[in-house]
Parts: structure tokens; sequence; C-alpha cells
């Protein structure tokens, strides 16, 4: 810094190490991350002497709430060359990797530390990965027991990380959410100790935090006990607890419910991460995986449709209509799922006219409704598509159901010999009398 007093100049020093580690030339790229690891750009607020106003300070942004989005700054470019010296070609430099980003990790300014993730992650994700040329050999060294050590040293930092992150902020915690889970999400293989802790960690932060995390939830509590059935590299004291006699996933699953459960006394739609993962699972299931990942998937769409969520309910009605489209035998389940759905959402637009609040929310029906119903009377007869056009029907009147052609017609069929459906006609009729004009005739 006192040769080189201007930030910019020693910034772009560190974006050429960046270039030579995508040529490969790691150890000329760490040679020159050794120098500037400790620079003081980025500056804390009040530091900078070309920003005295802190108009571009980043760790002033982080605290406010923002996330970081863009890569600058000496130290912060450091993280990324680090991240970008993480790999197979960098193999020989990697206990240096770690080193340095210990120290970027444990940086006062998050922006730093935000930077510094995206190596921790790299180096977590590869932790304990094989060489491509020897399947028998840990990537972070030849010596099995000293890349076990290495790989546990990596999961320190990031728990080191995790008990800094619980410390910060709500706006801070906020701000850093991803980065931080991009360090634990590689982080699978963790034994159940680790895990709870992990998880238990992430239920206690605020709502915005905790819903990003909703993959690790699920995974800990549905996939985490047998992904190690057949792990091989462990030794005594090192990574030989990931079987799933030592994982106990009940307690995962009973904080995983309650988790739900209170965020969706908050704002229910802020589970929709929840129901994602889940239909993500299930969707991108194959072989064996498909029947347990249905049932996952129905088990827990189940719970997060006990309360109305918009964002929610739209994704369940789009699974409902794909799986009613190609039927398999869990076809009168979704059915179930469906007309649930539909009572939830009929007392959810009751409440919103009995509070004045129906003008912000009567648009939103969709036409999965309709296809739906359609689909359950081609697929599963009348007694059951009669059951679901009875509850969708006495929406109330305010709301805009965006009843399609189709299932009009369909209702329009049943009312011959149906009162219920006769019932149908007569309230499309009085809500849109000049529309429904010509199915009063069906009313006789």
């Amino acid at each position: 810094c006192q040769r080189l007093t201007d930030a910019n100049c020693r910034e772009a020093f560190v974006q050429f190490a960046a270039r030579l580690a995508v040529k490969k030339k790691m150890a000329d790229a760490l040679r020159i991350i050794r120098i500037f690891v400790n620079d003081p750009d980025p500056y804390l607020p009040g530091k900078d002497p070309h920003d005295p106003e802190d108009k571009y300070n980043e760790h002033k942004s982080v605290l406010e709430g923002k996330e970081p989005s863009s890569i600058r700054s000496v130290r912060g470019w450091c993280g990324w060359v680090l991240m970008k010296c993480s790999v197979l070609d960098g193999r020989d430099q990697v206990p240096e990797v770690i080193e340095l980003t210990k120290k970027l990790i444990k940086d006062e300014n998050y922006y730093a530390i935000h930077m510094a993730c995206f190596a921790l992650g790299q180096i977590a994700r590869n932790r304990l990965t094989v060489l491509p040329s020897d399947k028998n050999t840990l990537f972070f060294n030849d010596e099995k027991e000293k890349a076990l050590r290495m790989a546990k040293e990596v999961e320190a930092i990031a728990f080191g990380l995790l008990d800094r992150l619980i410390s910060w902020p709500a706006l801070v915690q906020k701000a850093m959410t991803k980065s931080i889970l991009h360090v634990f999400d590689p982080l699978r293989a963790l034994n159940e100790k680790d895990s709870l802790k992990l998880i238990t960690t992430l239920a206690k932060l605020p709502a915005d935090v905790t819903e990003e995390s909703a993959p690790l939830f699920i995974y800990c509590a549905e996939f985490r006990k047998n992904a190690y059935k057949n792990w091989r590299f462990g030794m005594p004291g090192l990574y030989d607890d990931l079987g799933p006699e030592k994982y106990d996933e009940e307690r995962f699953k009973k904080i995983l419910i309650e988790t739900i459960q209170e965020l969706q006394k908050e704002d229910p739609d802020s589970c929709f991460r929840f129901a994602s993962s889940v239909e993500h699972a299930m969707r991108e299931a194959s072989g064996d995986e498909i029947e347990r990942n249905t049932e996952l998937a129905l088990e827990y769409l189940n719970l997060l449709s006990s309360v109305y969520a918009h964002n929610i309910f739209t994704l369940i009605y789009q699974v409902a209509e794909r799986k009613l489209g190609s039927p398999d035998k869990y076809i009168n389940r979704w059915f179930v799922l469906f007309n649930k759905c539909l009572e939830i959402e009929k007392g959810f637009y009751e409440k919103q006219v009995k509070s004045g609040n129906v003008a912000n929310v009567r648009w939103y029906p969709t036409l999965y409704h309709s296809r739906i119903m359609e689909l359950i009377n081609e697929k599963l007869g009348q007694d059951k598509f009669m059951q679901a056009a009875k509850i969708f029907f006495a929406f109330p009147k305010e709301i805009d159901l965006h009843e399609s052609t189709g299932l009009v017609s369909a209702i329009e069929e049943i009312a011959k010999t149906d009162k219920d459906a006769k019932k149908i006609i007569s309230s499309l009729l009085d809500k849109n009398p000049s529309k429904y004009w010509h199915l009063k005739n069906k009313m006789k």
C-alpha cells in the first residue's frame, strides 16, 4: 500500500492473479494473493480515504441488508481467485488455499467474508471428491488420513462462520444468507451431531434465512440417512460415523415440521422453497426413487397446504394437473389433495371478503382449476368431478374464477340429470348473466 497507494491499481494485480489461475498457473496466482490478502481494501465504514461519505462502502450496504452483487476491492478479488485455485490443477496448493481462505473468512469486513464464501464453498465441495484418474485417492491428498483431516479442517472453518452468523444483526444475516448457504450446501457428508447443529442454527435465524435454507432442511430430514450406505473412506475418528445406523432422521423431521409450522404463522408463502424442494425431488426421481419421492411430496404438500399460500397452491395445482394428465396409482391421492386445497382456498376468500380485502385477491384463481377439473371428469368420473365443482363454484361471487369453456360445458351436460350441477348453472347466471344467458333454459 505504501508503494501502490491507489486501491484500483492493487485490485488490478489481483485480477491478474485470476487470469493466471485460469491459465493453470496456480502457484504464481497464490504468490500474488499472499501479498494482497492483508490489503486494507475493502475498508470498513469511515476508513476509506477516497470515499469519506461511504457512498460505495460494501460493508455498510450489507449492514443495511443489501445483498452484494458484484466483484470488487482487493480482498474481494482475493476470495474469487482462491475459488479458482481450488481445482484439480491446483491440487498441490490446496493446503495454502485453505489457510488463505480461513484468513479471509475471519475478516471483519462483511463484503470480504462474502467473497471468501466463494472460495470456501468450492473447497467444501471438493473436500471428499476423488481423482478422476484414481477413484481410490482423495482430491486433497494421496494419503487418506491427511486428506480426511484437511476435510475436517474445512468443515471447522465453515462452522466457525456459522457461529459468527448467529451473532450478526438480522439485516446482515439476511444479506449474507446466500453466501453462507453457498458454503453449507455442498457440506452434505456431515455426521448427525454436525448436521443437527447446522439445522438447529438455521431454524433460529430470521424467516428470510430459514426459507433460503429449505433444501438443507429437506435433505437432512429425508435424504441424509441413507446417503452414505456405501461410504468407503472412513477411518477411526474420521468420517466413520456417516452410516444410516448412526443417524436418527426423526429428530430432523421434527425440526423440519416445527419450522414449517412456525413460518406458516407469519407468512405461509415463506414456505414456498420447502414446497418447491419436495416437488423437485419428486420430478427428478428415477427408478426406485419415484415411489418414495412421490410419497414424500404428497406428505409435505399436504402439510404446506394447511394454510392458504398463493404461490404454494399454484405450485400444487401445477403438479396436480401434470399428475392427473398422466395418471398413476397416486391419482386418487392427488384428487384428495386438490379438493383439500379448494376448501382451504375457499375459506381464505371468504375471510378476504369479510375484511374488505377482496380487491387484492380476486384475480388469484388460475386456469389450472378449470383444467384440473376437466381432467378429473375425464379420468375419475362424474361423482368426483362434482365433488370438486361444488367447492370451486362456491367461491365468493366477488372472486374471478376464470372458468374455462370446457368446464362450463361439462357442468351444462351434467345439469341435465343432476340438481347440484343446475345450482352451479344458476350461480353462473347470477354472477354473469350476459355471458351465460344461453344457459337460462338449462334451469327449466
